[in-house]
């Protein structure tokens, strides 16, 4: 089976263009470091009646409804293959705009629903929080703000552990921000593996960021 791998900040994935049924002992195989090809998690990839679609599977095998870093993987890896610079993206029954400048990807995602105090949804629940706390309920954000340009986050993803980059994470911590007042409209996060350039506009929040094509290949089913 032919495989692409991509990562945004160090967040890293392994693309597979098929619908075949992934089994949850695959996955954990093919992301786990040193005995697999090693990954954060899984695109899934397709294309049914012109519209482009997409599972995402963490490193554990387990779903995610939504991952802002994965998505402009995979808008990224059709943008190159169809020769544009915008498409949609199709994943848990909700379309996503994308589009490129060379290896800059944007992702056009409206603001992350408020749930309470500092949690929020985004495709997926985070908290924003300026200590970690252990969860099995949301994805947890430790964050510093430093000034209304910049903020500091780290993640710590269901299924992942502490990651590079979380591209909801920075959604999620840049909209806080922004309603709290510790941010400006615009501002960028930065990761430990990089930075995310996010900007607030019309119920809309832009999240831009360059994608890196690592390697493709070819992975020998047993």
């Amino acid at each position: 089976m032919k495989f692409w791998k991509y990562h945004v900040n160090g967040n890293d994935f392994i693309l597979l263009h098929t619908k075949q049924k992934l089994h949850e002992s695959q996955i954990q195989l093919w992301c786990k470091q040193h005995f697999g090809i090693g990954a954060d998690g899984i695109l899934q990839v397709w294309i049914e009646k012109g519209i482009l679609h997409y599972r995402h599977f963490n490193a554990d095998g387990s779903p995610a409804n939504m991952c802002g870093n994965g998505i402009r993987c995979v808008g990224y890896w059709y943008m190159n293959k169809a020769h544009v610079d915008i498409c949609k993206v199709e994943i848990a029954n909700t379309q996503y705009r994308i589009r490129r400048y060379k290896h800059l990807v944007t992702l056009e995602m409206p603001v992350p629903e408020h749930i309470k105090d500092n949690l929020y949804r985004c495709g997926v629940m985070h908290k924003v929080s300026d200590q970690y706390e252990e969860s099995s309920l949301y994805n947890v954000n430790v964050v510093k703000y430093q000034d209304p340009m910049h903020f500091h986050i780290t993640t710590y993803e269901l299924g992942v552990g502490k990651t590079y980059s979380c591209g909801t994470g920075n959604l999620a911590t840049f909209y806080h921000g922004y309603k709290t007042g510790k941010l400006h409209k615009i501002a960028i996060g930065m990761n430990e593996g990089g930075k995310n350039l996010l900007q607030y506009s019309n119920h809309f929040i832009y999240i831009s960021a360059p994608v890196h094509a690592v390697m493709k290949g070819r992975i020998l089913l047993e």
